[in-house]
This record gives C-alpha cells, structure tokens and sequence, in this order.
C-alpha cells in the first residue's frame, strides 16, 4: 500500500479483498475494484488535478481502439 497523508485507500484495504482470492463473489471483487479506484482517483486528483484529463483521453483511446477490434 503506498502512504499518505488522507490514507486514500483505507476503505479498500478494510475490506481485505485482494486480486488473488477467486473464491470472493463478484459483487466483492466490484466493491474492491471501485474502492481501489476511488483511492486512486483521489489521490490523482490532490496530486495533479491536471492528470484527469489525460488520463480521460487515454481511456476513450483504449474503449475506441477495442471497439475496432
């Protein structure tokens, strides 16, 4: 876990769900993936409020290019 001031991913690490347990329902995993995002997404947006954008842009680049595919 990296450390920060806010601790931004205290709610996933609470939940004590990781990547590795399959055994976990679907709706568990969800929750640890959204939590982990919303820590990640936090802490982008203290760090460099700018980054969003890009990294917005980078995404819709990603769901085109799989579009095509």
């Amino acid at each position: 876990m990296i450390n920060t001031d806010q601790n931004h991913f205290l709610n996933y690490d609470l939940l004590e769900i990781y990547p590795h347990e399959v055994f976990r329902s679907k709706r568990e995993q969800k929750l640890a993936v959204f939590e982990l995002c919303k820590g990640l997404s936090n802490l982008v947006g203290e760090k460099h409020p700018s980054a969003f954008d890009f990294i917005c842009k980078k995404f819709e680049e990603l769901c085109i290019s799989l579009r095509k595919k």
